[in-house]
């Protein structure tokens, strides 16, 4: 169960920085 929530954090945290990243890069092609 710890693993799970381990990795279910993880993914968590890897989505935002996806979205983070995605989010720069339409900025970038906006200016």
């Amino acid at each position: 169960m710890l693993k799970r929530l381990l990795k279910d954090k993880s993914s968590k945290v890897l989505e935002q920085k996806i979205n983070f990243y995605r989010f720069l890069i339409n900025f970038k092609e906006k200016i």
